[in-house]
């Protein structure tokens, strides 16, 4: 019973992650929000704690349109067991889904991305930590194009496969040590549960505008939440000469 009790919260936990949201802070929402704009002005550089991904192999993906073209929908990627975990900052997490905006949420010294992706991990006392991929518009990546090929096109929708390597394209350059920006925010979905973990990974991937519009044709309206205040935060980075060292 209390197994089937941990899975009925996992099920619950993962619903409330699934849809991306326009609206703002929303009813009920409290503490520091998320997206933000990261700017100079608000940020420090330093050295980070490392990341350490680790991936699991096989696994089961479930790909799941949660609601197009409801702007408070998108295309969800769970899998069973879990396909990575993330270690950082003495605290280990696992990946329970990943899914997409378009445009970005995020914005980089105000300028804004064509799309984000959210992979969401949990640890095991219940806190969460996003990790943010920025996409621009730009040359084919293969890497991503079994999945936007079969991403579910209707209202609950489902598309369920086997991967022997999930994930590859998305833990392996995480073992590089890529540069980020990190703050505590909110998840970007109802209910807006503060005390987030971010990670924006500052370099950016691409795909095609073929590849885009894949996404854009479920979603032509866009399903994003708008930026928040900064409420006083400073984003912690370690990408060189973005502002002023942290301390000064």
């Amino acid at each position: 019973m209390h197994r089937l009790s941990r899975h009925i919260a996992a099920a619950i936990l993962i619903a409330n992650l699934a849809a991306p949201a326009v609206a703002a802070a929303g009813q009920g929402a409290s503490g520091p929000q998320s997206p933000i704009d990261i700017d100079r002005g608000h940020s420090c550089v330093a050295a980070l704690p490392r990341l350490v991904a680790t991936r699991r192999s096989p696994v089961t993906e479930v790909w799941r349109n949660t609601g197009s073209p409801d702007h408070e929908a998108t295309v969800r990627v769970a899998a069973d067991p879990p396909a990575g975990m993330l270690e950082v900052d003495g605290r280990s997490y696992q990946l329970r889904q990943y899914h997409l905006h378009v445009p970005a949420e995020h914005k980089i010294g105000g300028i804004l991305a064509a799309m984000e992706i959210h992979y969401v991990f949990e640890a095991a006392d219940g806190s969460l930590a996003v990790v943010a991929r920025l996409v621009d518009e730009g040359p084919a990546n293969a890497e991503f194009d079994p999945l936007l090929a079969a991403m579910p096109a209707k209202r609950d929708l489902s598309v369920t496969v086997q991967s022997a390597d999930p994930l590859g394209h998305v833990l392996q350059p995480w073992l590089d040590q890529p540069k980020s920006y990190r703050y505590v925010g909110s998840l970007t979905t109802p209910p807006f549960t503060s005390g987030v973990a971010w990670i924006v990974l500052a370099d950016h991937i691409s795909f095609s505008p073929a590849q885009m519009a894949r996404f854009k044709g479920l979603f032509p309206h866009g399903n994003v939440r708008e930026i928040q205040p900064i409420d006083g935060r400073t984003v912690r980075t370690d990408v060189p000469n973005f502002s002023r060292p942290c301390g000064d």
